[in-house]
């Protein structure tokens, strides 16, 4: 029994740090999503800058998205499920992630161009398609 209470105790520190980490990252990438924001209302949105400028407040959008993933591990979620575009989350993913993969790996996604609506926690199914790609 000691062993257990000792490896629940890791367990909770792990989960506390993580929380807190997780926490300080959040809002890391707020100010990186302001300020790409901002610097967003300065540029024609049609241009090379508009586009990656829309690129990082995406993928800063998804890394907090992510961040709400470990903070779910350090406290209980109280989001649950709620009406989620899966198509959305397919093809945000995909196109985060094509830029970083290896030369030698496709992927071919075909999503509908309609709304895919379904009941789940939007974390959780992100989280899916991440492992699914990697």
């Amino acid at each position: 029994m000691p062993k257990q209470l000792l490896q629940s105790q890791k367990m909770e520190a792990i989960g506390a740090l993580a929380g807190g980490i997780a926490h300080d990252f959040n809002n890391i990438l707020t100010s990186i999503m302001n300020s790409a924001e901002l610097a967003l209302m300065d540029v024609e949105p049609d241009t090379d800058a508009g586009k990656d400028l829309e690129r990082v407040i995406r993928a800063a959008s998804r890394g907090k998205r992510l961040v709400q993933q470990i903070m779910a591990f350090s406290r209980p979620s109280q989001e649950g499920f709620q009406p989620t575009d899966l198509a959305e989350h397919v093809r945000d993913t995909v196109n985060l992630l094509k830029p970083s993969l290896k030369r030698n790996i496709t992927v071919n996604a075909k999503v509908t161009a309609e709304p895919a609506c379904v009941m789940v926690d939007p974390r959780q199914i992100y989280r899916v398609l991440m492992n699914l790609c990697t």
